[in-house]
C-alpha cells in the first residue's frame, strides 16, 4: 500500500501515518529514485496489534488493487451506534435542534459502550452533562457504579483549547493503560460556547483532534452540535472536520 492507503486502513492521515514511520513505530519499505513509502498488510497489522492490544485483525489478504484495501479496512473490528458499523477512530458529528434531539443518538451510544465493555467519556457544559446523565441512568441504573470505577469518566471543560486536547489525549492514555480495548466519547459541543471561546478556536480544536487524536486510538467520537446555538458557518466547519460522518448514512446525524 502507499501512504494514502496506509492512512486509510490505520484511519489515520497521512501526516500521522508519515510520523509513524520517521519515528520508527511503523514499519515502511522505500522504493524508487525518491525513496517513496510502501506499506505491507502485516506490519500494519503488527504496528495496530502493538498500539491496541486486543483490537480484532481482519484475515490476511492480498491488497492489490484500491478495493482490496477498501475490503481489508472493511473487516476490522466496529462499534454500534444505532445499528450502524462504525469503525474504531472515527470522529462523527451530530447536528440536533432539541433536546430530545441531543439525547436520541448519544444516550444509546454511551449505554452500549459501558454494556460492552467500553471505557466511556462525556465532555460537555455543568448544565447539559447532567441532563445526559439523568437521561443514562433510566437505561442504565448502575451508572453511578461505572462513574466510580472509571468506567465511565466525566471530563470538565477547560476555557483553553489545547489544554482540553491534553486533558483528553491524557485521559485516553489512562483508559489504555488500565486495559480498556476501545473507547467511546460523547462531546457536547456548546461548552465551548459557554467557555466564551469564537468559532475560530472551535474550528482549531476539531481539526486538531481530528489529526492528533481522534484517529490514535481504538475509539469513536460523537460530537453533538445544538443548531439553536450555532451559526451556519460553524455548522459548516464542523461538519468538514469530521468527514468520517460522511462514510456513513448522513441523514441518521440529523435530529430533531
Amino acid at each position: 500500500m502507499d501512504v494514502r492507503d496506509a492512512a486509510r486502513y490505520l484511519r489515520v492521515s497521512e501526516i500521522t501515518v508519515r510520523r509513524y514511520t520517521n519515528s520508527g513505530a511503523l514499519k515502511c519499505v522505500r522504493i524508487g529514485g525518491r525513496h517513496e513509502r510502501r506499506f505491507r498488510l502485516a506490519d500494519l497489522e503488527a504496528f495496530l496489534e502493538a498500539r491496541f492490544p486486543g483490537l480484532h485483525s481482519p484475515a490476511a489478504v492480498h491488497t492489490d488493487s484500491s478495493s482490496d484495501v477498501a475490503n481489508a479496512v472493511a473487516r476490522r473490528a466496529f462499534a454500534k451506534i444505532d445499528e450502524m458499523d462504525v469503525p474504531w477512530g472515527s470522529h462523527l458529528c451530530q447536528l440536533y435542534e432539541t433536546d430530545r434531539g441531543r439525547l436520541q443518538m448519544a444516550v444509546p451510544f454511551l449505554a452500549d459502550g459501558l454494556e460492552t465493555g467500553n471505557a466511556c467519556f462525556l465532555v460537555a457544559s455543568h448544565g447539559v452533562r447532567q441532563l445526559i446523565i439523568s437521561a443514562l441512568k433510566r437505561v442504565r441504573p448502575d451508572l453511578d457504579a461505572d462513574i466510580a470505577s472509571g468506567r465511565m469518566r466525566l471530563l470538565d471543560v477547560t476555557s483553553n483549547a489545547r489544554d482540553m486536547l491534553s486533558r483528553l489525549d491524557e485521559a485516553f492514555g489512562e483508559a489504555m493503560d488500565r486495559g480498556s480495548k476501545n473507547l467511546r466519547l460523547v462531546g457536547d459541543m456548546a461548552w465551548f460556547l459557554d467557555q466564551g471561546q469564537r468559532g475560530d478556536d472551535l474550528v482549531d480544536f476539531e481539526t486538531r483532534y481530528d489529526r492528533q487524536i481522534g484517529h490514535s486510538y481504538p475509539i469513536v467520537s460523537l460530537c453533538l452540535y445544538d443548531a439553536r446555538r450555532f451559526s451556519g458557518v460553524d455548522i459548516l466547519h464542523a461538519l468538514k472536520s469530521h468527514t468520517d460522518t460522511f462514510d456513513l448514512p448522513f441523514s441518521r446525524f440529523l435530529l430533531r
